[in-house]
């Protein structure tokens, strides 16, 4: 568990927005080794805690880590400080994102998801 584990995600999070897709969910293979590191990236998606729901989890890809800046729709120009980052889910996802709580601690963060191992139907 501090290396690595498995976990079941929608599969929309996974795929490109503009690519529909019928597959229910996806099995996937998460590192939490990078994440005890500290080593994230843009583009990551990742398997968080919920900024809302302190026992629930969201699935969401990172857009932009400390030190960058966000262009927002709502927000303007948002700097992201120190030991947080920006994340965004899939538009079908109705869990909150940084879109409207802003910047998230990178402490919410349990894992990335390094493989899909196989869709399930």
């Amino acid at each position: 568990d501090c290396v690595a584990s498995f976990a079941t995600l929608d599969s929309t999070t996974l795929q490109p927005t503009s690519e529909p897709t019928t597959v229910a969910s996806n099995r996937v293979l998460l590192d939490k080794f990078s994440v005890r590191l500290g080593r994230y990236k843009r583009g990551d998606v990742c398997f968080m805690k919920s900024p809302t729901k302190p026992n629930s989890w969201i699935v969401k890809r990172v857009i932009a880590l400390e030190g960058d800046r966000v262009r927002t729709d709502d927000q303007g120009v948002v700097s992201i400080p120190q030991g947080f980052c920006w994340v965004e889910g899939a538009d079908s996802d109705p869990s909150p994102d940084s879109n409207s709580l802003g910047p998230l601690p990178l402490g919410l963060i349990d894992g990335v998801v390094a493989y899909a191992l196989y869709p399930s139907l």
